[in-house]
This record gives structure tokens, sequence and C-alpha cells, in this order.
């Protein structure tokens, strides 16, 4: 988490607790800054999902290289 986003996160908190014990708060940037911290966290998560995918192509072609080399017993593949 980047220091911009946690100070989105604070900022938010902060404007939750004003609107729970009832003082004014401005509804639209709440919205916007939770839209915004949602595509930040969904940025996160296509990043993840990439990085584990790249490493899951490579670990299968190390293992089919093993394989080959008769250096691993061959899995069923799935």
């Amino acid at each position: 988490m980047d220091s911009a986003q946690a100070e989105s996160i604070s900022a938010l908190v902060n404007t939750l607790e004003k609107a729970i014990a009832g003082e004014e708060v401005d509804w639209k940037t709440l919205c916007l800054t939770i839209m915004q911290l949602v595509k930040d966290q969904m940025k996160i998560m296509q990043e993840m999902m990439a990085l584990v995918k790249e490493n899951s192509a490579e670990a299968k072609e190390r293992h089919r290289s093993l394989v080959i080399s008769g250096l691993a017993e061959p899995t069923a593949s799935t």
C-alpha cells in the first residue's frame, strides 16, 4: 500500500466516523474515495493474478524439463 492509498483510507475512516456521529459529511467525496480504493484493490488483484499465472507457467515448464531429463517423476497434468 502506498502513502496516497493509506491517506485515502485514513480520510475515509475519519469521514465514516463523522457520519456515524451524526456530523455533516461530503457524501460525494466519500463515495468517490470508496470507488477509487476499490479500483486500486482491483488493479492490485489483477497484478497478483498475472504474477501467479506467470509463475505457474514457469513452474510447469521447469517440471516438464525435469521430466524430459528424467530427473522428476511425471505427474498427471490438470
